[in-house]
């Protein structure tokens, strides 16, 4: 995958748009009208963080695409009827699109609306439902391939609301002649554990993409960062290919202790002005003095053991995640 989940997702709802709308409409399909839905609906749902979540949410994309119709109804720059049909033919490609399982009634009703607007042809509504049924198929097995029964996200609260310490586990059954001990030995290795935060990225950002297109309540993860990665440029450019994304940006905070902080210092500056949020674990390299005491101030969350730890000096900031 050359871009990260959500930029593929969001390039394939337009392309997929586009392609229902000229299909079905045929002369009465106006592309920059459509552009203007599909550009409302990804720039609301995806990259609008103070929209609501949940119900509310789905309700405010519907007022959204109506209000967008009025003003362009205002500003007639095409005739109503020109969109009215396209913005109907919208939101039926954005159900084909985002529907979970194959909706023979939807198609049905699609199919209709075309029969309303150009001469009826049996041939070609065949091959219409066809093209429709492949895309899904094909929706389908990109999804699937997100999906593994070998491992699985574990989701821990904290005590910030929606914030949820997010790591992955394996669900695989080893043979008895393998101990707990050395299963888990394994399992930490520097290698290993590279490529556990690339398929918990991964695993994650599929899991915020459905979470997005369902507009379900919104979430935010703290993650574990392997600081050592920033010395090996191949894989630094795969990990950020896979988080490189503003909706993934606000939902994802990576971890590291202040002892990884003093080696990489640069490197997480840089990852903080490109947008990324950072937690910082307090460790036993922590000490407290004013210059130290103002660098937090560029960590999103502060987090503590706070039976270990208890600097009075973190006591009144509101973004200590304590464990």
């Amino acid at each position: 995958m050359k871009k990260n989940i959500i930029d593929t997702y969001t390039s394939y709802f337009k392309k997929m748009i586009h392609n229902y709308c000229k299909m079905i409409l045929e002369k009465y399909y106006i592309k920059d009208i459509v552009d203007e839905f599909i550009n409302n609906y990804i720039s609301y749902n995806f990259y609008d963080f103070y929209a609501p979540d949940s119900r509310v949410k789905s309700i405010m994309i519907q007022k959204n695409f109506e209000n967008l119709k009025n003003t362009m109804n205002k500003e007639t720059l095409y005739y109503k009827d020109e969109i009215d049909v396209n913005y109907k033919m919208f939101l039926y490609a954005k159900n084909l699109i985002e529907m979970v399982e194959y909706n023979n009634d939807l198609i049905n009703e699609i199919i209709l609306f075309k029969n309303t607007l150009v001469e009826e042809n049996k041939e070609q509504n065949k091959i219409i439902e066809q093209e429709i049924k492949s895309a899904f198929e094909r929706k389908d097995e990109f999804f699937s391939s997100f999906k593994t029964n070998d491992f699985y996200l574990d989701y821990k609260k904290t005590n910030i609301k929606n914030l949820y310490d997010t790591s992955l586990k394996y669900n695989i059954k080893f043979p008895e002649i393998y101990s707990n001990f050395a299963i888990n030995k394994a399992y930490q290795r520097d290698l290993v554990n590279e490529q556990k935060i690339f398929a918990c990225y991964y695993m994650l950002s599929f899991e915020l993409l459905n979470d997005t297109i369902y507009c379900k309540p919104n979430k935010y993860y703290l993650l574990s960062f392997d600081y050592t990665i920033f010395s090996k440029d191949q894989k630094i450019k795969r990990l950020f290919k896979i988080i490189d994304n503003d909706l993934i940006k606000d939902r994802f905070i990576f971890k590291i202790t202040y002892k990884e902080f003093k080696v990489m210092e640069k490197n997480i500056k840089e990852m903080i002005s490109n947008g990324y949020k950072i937690a910082l674990i307090i460790d036993d390299d922590f000490i407290t003095n004013d210059k130290i005491l103002l660098q937090l101030n560029m960590f999103y969350y502060i987090i503590i053991n706070d039976e270990k730890y208890n600097f009075k000096e973190l006591k009144d900031r509101t973004n200590i995640v304590v464990y």
